[in-house]
């Protein structure tokens, strides 16, 4: 097969060093490796005496630097959560020689997004169990989360690159800086100033979600995606339920009547009257969670957002409001009777990228004759009897893996090959894209700081007005 393992090996999907923090030693094929998020709320609290007497060498991108333009420069890189990487046994022992209280709070919530990496010669053992399973089973179905679509782009809720994760151990920098109150006499000036820059906020959040819903769209599938329609075509896997909204088991070429996007899709709307479903090929739920002015705009008692599109049902006397599929905290689900159904059924349940953690899909696998557990972090099924596998380490390595078990390593190549020519012109188009951006962006700003100069300079000259103006009155009465 013409695919290298260490593209997908943990370390290099995260864009980690290859050593060690604590013992500066490289990791190995055999090593069992675990990376954390480093809580960096808690750190920057610390004292200059107390950060020199830490004893885990968390990853130093953490502390603050001096200058304006370093200070720039290391909000960029917190936009990637600041992480570290360890040797599982070296984590343990640094652990227990922890005695700064404020260092054991930054250990716990540490502890709390741990992702474990298995060494790759345990998973060549465990893809070859998993692979005689599939050829074993009779009927075989998958359920997936987030961790599926890491390396295609998509974060996670957890872990250390988790978008719950971010929120609470990283700084948040937000919003633009705000001008200094205007002078009377330089008012119209300021309030032109700060229209401009209102307007340019207002056009930079739109043209951000414009961006986001486009790249949402060029995402392209993982080699995981394409390796569980190859199991499909060979006759090995029948039925997907997946908590992902974002269509990457479609993209790859999985029959999407054997999908179940139990939490929606961002590309499908239906009907509120027929429930006929209308697949498109743009984000429908893009602007009907912001419009809020909008006859159509409708807050949802259940999660707060808006589901209705502003398009209607083009089936014939039906003329029905079209919703969105996407299903947020707090709302009922619509597709659950097949997935339940499809649980009892399977004799073979493979979990990849979800902790199962959200109900009613952390259900599915409870009740299975046999169990295969693909993710980074705890589960609740972990140690249960029907667990069969329970595999630690990066879905795309596995199943590449398996693949090559099962002798269907040249289909997988196949797919591979197609699928780097779709991500290449996709990347392409979104750097052609920045640029153009960029060049509009910068018209924009400098038109904004002409008319900062000019308010500036009237600013500057009110003074003296004022001082003249008061001079002339004075005289005035005097005579």
């Amino acid at each position: 097969m013409e695919i290298s393992i260490s593209r997908y090996t943990p370390r290099k999907a995260l864009s980690m060093d290859e050593k060690c923090a604590i013992c500066e030693k490289a990791f190995e094929s055999t090593d069992t490796s675990i990376v954390v998020a480093v809580p960096t709320r808690k750190l920057r609290k610390l004292a200059t005496h107390e950060i020199k007497s830490l004893v885990i060498p968390w990853n130093p991108k953490w502390q603050h630097k001096s200058s304006d333009a370093e200070d720039k420069e290391d909000d960029d890189d917190e936009e990637e959560p600041c992480r570290s990487q360890f040797h599982q046994a070296c984590w343990k022992e640094a652990k227990k020689k922890v005695t700064l209280a404020k260092e054991k709070r930054a250990v716990k919530l540490a502890q709390k997004t741990l992702e474990r990496f298995d060494s790759i010669e345990t998973l060549k053992q465990q893809a070859k169990t998993v692979a005689e399973l599939l050829k074993n089973s009779k009927r075989s179905m998958v359920v997936s989360g987030a961790g599926i679509s890491v390396t295609a782009g998509i974060p996670t809720y957890r872990g250390t690159a988790g978008i719950d994760t971010c929120h609470s151990l990283q700084r948040q920098d937000s919003g633009l800086e705000g001008t200094s109150s205007p002078s009377k006499s330089s008012l119209s000036a300021e309030n032109k100033l700060r229209k401009l820059q209102e307007e340019e906020q207002s056009t930079r959040e739109y043209e951000d979600a414009e961006e986001e819903d486009q790249r949402f769209l060029e995402m392209r599938p993982t080699l995981c995606h394409l390796a569980l329609t190859l199991l499909n075509k060979k006759g090995l896997l029948h039925y997907i339920a997946t908590s992902n909204c974002d269509d990457l088991h479609g993209k790859a070429g999985f029959p999407r009547q054997d999908i179940d996007d139990m939490h929606g899709n961002r590309l499908v709307e239906y009907c509120e009257k027929c429930n006929k479903e209308y697949p498109r090929n743009f984000c429908v739920d893009a602007w009907s969670t912001a419009v809020t002015q909008e006859k159509w705009f409708v807050k949802c008692r259940r999660c707060g957002w808006n589901h209705y599109t502003s398009r209607k049902c083009e089936k014939p006397g039906c003329k029905g409001k079209l919703r969105d599929t996407i299903i947020n905290f707090g709302d009922h689900l619509r597709h659950l009777d097949r997935p339940e159904e499809e649980s009892k059924q399977a004799d073979l349940i493979i979990v990849i990228g979800s902790s199962l953690t959200v109900t009613p899909s952390s259900d599915l696998p409870r009740k299975a004759k046999a169990v295969v557990i693909c993710n980074l972090q705890k589960t609740y099924m972990d140690k249960k009897r029907n667990c069969k596998v329970r595999v630690w380490g990066s879905s795309d390595l596995l199943f590449q893996l398996v693949i090559e078990e099962l002798g269907f390593a040249g289909d997988l190549a196949k797919l591979e090959t197609k699928e780097q020519a779709k991500r290449k012109a996709s990347k392409a188009a979104r750097a052609k894209r920045e640029i153009t951006l960029e060049k509009v962006r910068a018209a924009r700003a400098k038109k904004i700081l002409s008319e900062a100069n000019k308010s500036d300079k009237k600013r500057k000259a009110a003074p003296a007005k004022e001082s003249k103006k008061s001079a002339a009155t004075s005289k005035k009465r005097k005579a």
